[in-house]
């Protein structure tokens, strides 16, 4: 069976609940910085990042690949055996990118990485 496709067991359930809680605190993070900066009010969580990109906050590839990462908050809802957990380890592996977003935002702490 293809390892991308193979249903998860505790540990990788137990990594996605926290790549899961990651991106909820990321999101929350930049919706705070929102209203930290009086940016605007978003009517969706997909506004966040729009609203982020226009006031020159972050750029366009950074704004896609923050919008990317926090998809990743609704895994828990998603059917377990469809989700592709080599794609979202090689994803959330690569998160120095955030931090560096993350630091460069307001007086707001950073959330915590999973794994940390």
């Amino acid at each position: 069976m293809d390892e991308a496709l193979r249903e998860p067991d505790v540990s990788d359930r137990e990594f996605l609940f926290n790549v899961e809680a990651y991106a909820w605190a990321i999101l929350q993070r930049l919706r705070a910085e929102l209203f930290e900066r009086r940016l605007g009010m978003p009517k969706s969580d997909s506004e966040v990042f729009s609203i982020l990109q226009s006031g020159a906050v972050i750029d366009l590839v950074e704004a896609r690949k923050l919008r990317q990462f926090c998809e990743a908050r609704t895994l828990a809802s998603r059917d377990f055996a469809k989700i592709d957990i080599v794609g979202v380890r090689e994803m959330a592996a690569d998160r120095g990118w955030i931090r560096d977003v993350l630091g460069r935002l307001g007086s707001v702490a950073s959330p915590a990485a999973p794994g940390n």
